[in-house]
């Protein structure tokens, strides 16, 4: 048996031609319509565009309203649709290039639209800018470090990479602009610090200048944090002696002081002796160079060698008498005193020119009683200290006995 079509079928026939009939009328009624009274034309708004403010390089706006603007978008539902989804490129302009100092009205013009067959229609015809002079001046960059480096530590002058700022602005502002200053901050480095950091423009106050620009806006500061710097003394130290008619009258040493940078040496002396120089046997003045010895480990020395200078005098001697014998380091309540002489006659030797100002108070004499029984006599050695580069060739009385007064 043969199958039948659906389009045999003369009800169905009839039901597809009345669809299609009524969706043809549909179309072309539609259509009619549309060329007619326009219902297809749509109107929507994009809310807050910039306003931006043109003007010429000599000139700029100092303040305009609005600031930013709504726009009425009509045309085609296509077409605004298409402005819709790529309005980030829209610009709503006033150009003011025309224009000199004063305020103004300048029509607000739409740029940059994606779509030339819709109508712009901004909500605020006009801008109201207030145009005013440039100017431009030079400031040289003031750095101004802050905070501190970790105990210790110290800082370095401060290295911008550009110290020249040029401000520009209206003339009243960059006229407020005292000083043009970046800021640094340093707290706890131990290292040297390199930032970025912004210009900025300060009145008298030192309050920031608004409305003006800075060029370069930004700069970078590296500020060097250094190693603590100690300053020793050197001290020479001489040994032996000259022959026998000669003697040291002077010794100076070149430099007489180093810088010492290095990790932080809470313990670290004033001075730093240097190795010995002998002189055994010299006859004539001489310099010697001598290494500088390293205060502690990681230390680093402004210099690394030190000049000895040792100068040699005709020698001779002198005789001093009745310089009193003092007693020191007495103890708990214990009281002492030297039976017999308590007077000494000295003999210093040493070069002329010391010997020529060499007067009594320069020496001193003692005994040293501290560790010393009591209610015991004691002989004790006399000693006699002198000044350097002199010697004691001769004590009279070289001991004495030292007993415990009640």
């Amino acid at each position: 048996m043969k199958r039948r079509s659906l389009f045999d079928n003369n009800l169905f026939v009839r039901l597809i031609s009345i669809v299609l009939g009524f969706l043809l009328w549909v179309v072309v009624s539609f259509s009619a319509t549309s060329q007619g009274n326009g219902l297809t034309t749509t109107t929507q708004v994009l809310h807050n565009i910039p306003v931006i403010v043109l003007t010429s390089p000599q000139m700029m706006a100092t303040s305009e309203r609005p600031v930013r603007v709504n726009i009425s978008v009509s045309g085609s539902i296509f077409d605004v649709a298409t402005v819709q989804a790529d309005s980030s490129g829209i610009r709503a302009v006033a150009n003011a290039t025309t224009m000199g100092p004063g305020k103004h009205q300048v029509p607000i013009i739409i740029e940059n639209s994606p779509s030339s067959a819709v109508t712009y229609v901004p909500e605020t015809p006009y801008a109201e800018v207030n145009i005013q002079e440039r100017v431009a001046s030079p400031f040289s960059l003031n750095v101004k470090v802050v905070g501190k480096p970790q105990s210790g530590m110290r800082l370095g002058l401060p290295i911008s990479s550009n110290n020249q700022i040029v401000v520009s602005g209206p003339d009243a502002l960059v006229h407020k602009v005292a000083a043009v200053k970046a800021v640094v901050d340093v707290t706890g480095s131990t290292d040297s610090v390199t930032r970025m950091v912004p210009v900025l423009p300060v009145n008298k106050s030192g309050q920031v200048v608004q409305g003006v620009f800075c060029n370069p806006e930004t700069v970078t500061i590296s500020v060097p944090v250094l190693s603590p710097v100690h300053q020793l003394q050197l001290v020479p130290f001489v040994t032996g002696q000259p022959e026998a008619k000669w003697a040291v009258s002077k010794v100076s040493v070149s430099p007489s002081s180093i810088a010492v940078t290095g990790p932080f040496q809470a313990t670290l002396p004033a001075y730093l002796t240097l190795p010995p120089v002998s002189v055994a046997r010299l006859t004539h003045s001489r310099t010697f160079e001598v290494a500088i010895p390293s205060p502690f480990n990681g230390a680093k020395l402004s210099v690394p060698f030190a000049q000895v200078t040792v100068e040699l005098a005709p020698k001779g001697s002198t005789t001093l008498q009745g310089i009193p014998i003092k007693i020191i380091g007495t103890s708990g309540g214990h009281q002492y005193t030297v039976r017999g002489p308590q007077y000494v006659r000295l003999t210093i030797s040493g070069a002329n020119s010391q010997l020529a100002n060499f007067q009594a108070q320069d020496v001193s004499v003692y005994v040293e009683v501290s560790g010393l029984k009591p209610n015991r006599p004691t002989v004790l050695p006399v000693t006699v200290t002198v000044p350097s580069y002199l010697s004691v060739a001769k004590v009279i009385p070289d001991r004495v006995t030292v007993v415990e007064t009640k």
